[in-house]
Parts: structure tokens; sequence; C-alpha cells
């Protein structure tokens, strides 16, 4: 045991070694000590090198800051400064990161539970809005940091991530009476709203952040014309104000259903009807209620459940949370982990087999059904086509008669009307000639 100890701290010292403390916490408060930025065909490069770096005053980081919010409020659509972030670009992050987000969150959930599951946060659209506000944080956080060393990036990501993802849950949990995630079984948790392990993603998700994504999301930002983008971003503002405020009211309502409470007005009945409980629980599969400060044991959709069935990932990590919690000791928590790792590579193998798999049966069962879909209306429109040319042929004979000077009088008005009659069913075909 002592062994694998002192390897394990000589690693760690290791890897530790280059990295001054002093210097990275210091940096976690400074938005300004790096170089100007160019642009070099979209991605963003600084122009001093790490040896030239100061120290900037808080004086100086309170100007910069004062000077990104008036852009920000005054420059609302602008684009194309490097140094400065527009609130225009800034919602066109946050929509991304919400739509990307949304959909890795699902394969994520695939990967580690075994099962398909909708990570949204409102009713319409695949939004996740902790990946949008987090996308908008790491930009607002390091938009100056792009070419900082990665350790700085790391470190800076991981502590204002963890206090982001900790107020996120936090408000969540106050505002609604849930939660959308729970570390309480986890490793050096704190309330159960944050971890080492998620804290340790946002790091990671900064450095790929900085030197990734938002320089692509950036530049795809501003080769978007401002003829589409502006008009895009107030429709797509009406529709995501309409969508929070519809989705609030059908949770809401949900709960209060849970609750025993019956709807006793026109409204409640109205979202109860729209809004059952088969569809809130589809569009927040992965909520956890709580209710007089106790977490309910799982999620609305029982997730949990069903992963530990499922021979998952999650049930790995919930055997090796076991041990610890039943004070196992380290050498047994060491070989569940070695043990789970070993079944995780063959799970995570299989896994990638099966989505790939299913990925491609729901695409070929897609192109298959919308082949159907658009033969069946093809006939549809081919039998229409012939009910109208034999009822148009109807209607030409009729008036025929009708002109027929030499029919009496009210024959030639019955024909008259008959065909009237032909063409109001054709421009309305529930209606049949008489």
């Amino acid at each position: 045991m002592s062994d694998n100890k002192k390897k394990f701290e000589d690693i760690l010292s290791d890897a530790l070694k280059d990295i001054d403390p002093h210097e990275v916490f210091r940096k976690l408060y400074d938005h300004s000590a790096f170089a100007t930025v160019q642009d070099r065909g979209g991605f963003s490069f600084r122009q001093q090198s790490l040896k030239d770096w100061n120290h900037v005053d808080r004086k100086t980081q309170m100007e910069n800051a004062r000077e990104q919010f008036d852009y920000l409020v005054h420059h609302f659509f602008e684009t194309g400064d490097e140094t400065k972030f527009s609130g225009y670009e800034l919602f066109y992050i946050f929509m991304f990161s919400s739509v990307a987000g949304s959909m890795l969150e699902e394969l994520w959930c695939r990967a580690s539970n075994g099962i398909w599951e909708n990570r949204t946060s409102v009713i319409y659209g695949h939004l996740s809005f902790a990946e949008g506000i987090g996308g908008a944080f790491l930009t607002a956080l390091l938009y100056r940091d792009m070419d900082a060393p990665i350790s700085e990036i790391f470190a800076k990501s991981f502590v204002w991530g963890s206090a982001l993802e900790y107020i996120m849950s936090w408000g969540e949990e106050t505002f609604t009476g849930y939660r959308s995630w729970d570390y309480s079984h986890r490793l050096f948790n704190i309330n159960g709203r944050i971890c080492f392990m998620y804290s340790c993603f946002w790091g990671a998700l900064g450095v790929i952040w900085c030197k990734l994504i938002y320089p692509i999301f950036k530049a795809v930002i501003e080769k978007i014309p401002k003829s589409v983008g502006v008009p895009m971003f107030w429709a797509l503002s009406a529709f995501l104000l309409y969508d929070i405020i519809i989705s609030v009211m059908a949770k809401t309502r949900f709960t209060l259903r849970q609750d025993g409470k019956e709807a006793c007005n026109r409204l409640e009945k109205a979202l109860d009807k729209r809004f059952p409980d088969d569809v809130v629980i589809n569009a927040y599969p992965n909520s956890i209620r709580s209710k007089h400060g106790e977490i309910q044991d799982d999620t609305l959709n029982s997730t949990t459940a069903k992963a530990m069935g499922n021979d998952s990932i999650k049930s790995k990590l919930k055997e090796v949370d076991n041990i610890r919690e039943e004070g196992g000791n380290l050498r047994e928590v060491n070989d569940a982990l070695r043990t789970a790792t070993g079944e995780f590579r063959e799970y995570a193998g299989n896994t990638a087999r099966d989505m790939t798999n299913e990925l491609r049966e729901m695409a070929t069962d897609g192109i298959r059904e919308r082949t159907e879909d658009l033969k069946s209306k093809t006939e549809d429109l081919k039998a229409m086509t012939e009910d109208i040319k034999s009822k148009t042929e109807a209607a030409v004979n009729e008036a025929s008669g009708a002109m027929n000077r030499e029919a009496p009088r009210r024959e030639r008005f019955e024909a008259l009307r008959r065909a009237g009659a032909i063409l109001i069913s054709i421009i309305h075909p529930g209606g049949e000639p008489h």
C-alpha cells in the first residue's frame, strides 16, 4: 500500500511541478492580462509571448469590464470585433450551445444509462439552458484567454464553472422545486450540486471552448448576413419567451397534479388537457422532485432504476459508490474501479456499436416511412385529380344542358343548379352535389 501511495505521489508531483499555484489563482480573476487578439482566418492568436504578460491592476480590469459592458449594450448587433463580444453574438452562442448541449446530453444518457431520453429545459424544441448558459458564461469568462496556457484555462474554468453549476442547481430547486442533476453519491460533492468529477469536466470544457468551439462559433456568427440574422434573432427571442412561459405553466400544473390539486379554472383545465403527465415527463425525464428539502430517490422517468437494470456505466459507478459508502478500504475501491474500467471499455465498445446501429435503423426507418408517406400522398393526389377531372366533365355537361335554349326553362335551371353544386363539391370536398 505504501509503495502505491509513493508512486501516486511521484506521478502527481511530476504533473504539477510546472504549475505555479500563485500565478494560476492570480489569473483566475484577471480578464485583461493577455495581449490583443488578431483574427487570422476566423481563429484567434496573441501577439505577445507568455514572458511579456504583466499583471493588470484592478482599476484597469474595471475599465475593461465597463468597456465590454458598454459595447454589449450600445453595439448590440455588431460583429467582427475580436477583442469584444456583442449581445447579438452572445444570444446565438446561447442558442447554439443549448441545441448542441441537448444533443450531447442525450447521447451521454444513452451511453451512461443505456436508454434514450430527452434532455431539454422547455416543452418545445431541443434546448438545454444549462449548456446554453454555460456557453455564454464561458464566453464572458474566457474571451480574452484564447491563447492562455491550458493549465490556467483549466483552473479558471474548473473554479468558475463549478460555481455557476452550483448556482444553477440552487436556483432551479429554489424556484421550481426540481433538480436536473444530483451528485450526492459522487466523491467530493458539495450538497449534491457539484462534484470533483464534473468540475474537471468544466475545466476540460473551458480548454476545448477556448481552443476550438468559441473561435468556430464566432466565425460562423460573423458569416450570417445581418439581413437574415437580425430578423431571426427577433423571431427566436419571441419563440423562446413563449416557450419558457408555456413550459413554466405546464410544469407548475404538473406539480400541482402530483400533489392532488384539481384544476379550478379554464386555464388550468386547458393546461391539463394540452400537457398531461406523459407529455411533461417526456420533456423533463431527468427532473428530480425536491419537496420540503427532501430529494426523491429517482427522476420523473425512473432513469436511475432503468439504468441499474441495463448493466450501464451508471450501474458500475454505483457499485464503486456502494463499496466506498460501506466503509471499504482503498484497495477494495481500487479493485472495484479497475473492474469497472475493464467492463466500461467493453460496454463502451458495445454501446458505440449499438448506438451506431440504432441511429442507422432510425435513419433507414425514417427514410422508409417518408417514402411510404410520399407514395400514399401521391396516390391520394392522383385519386383526387381523377375525381376533379370527372366532376369537371360532369359540370361542363350540366352547363351545356343549361345553355340549351330548346330545353324547358325549368330543366335549364336544374342543370345550372347541378353544375354549381358540382363545382362547390370540387372546392369543398366534404360537400357532395345534390
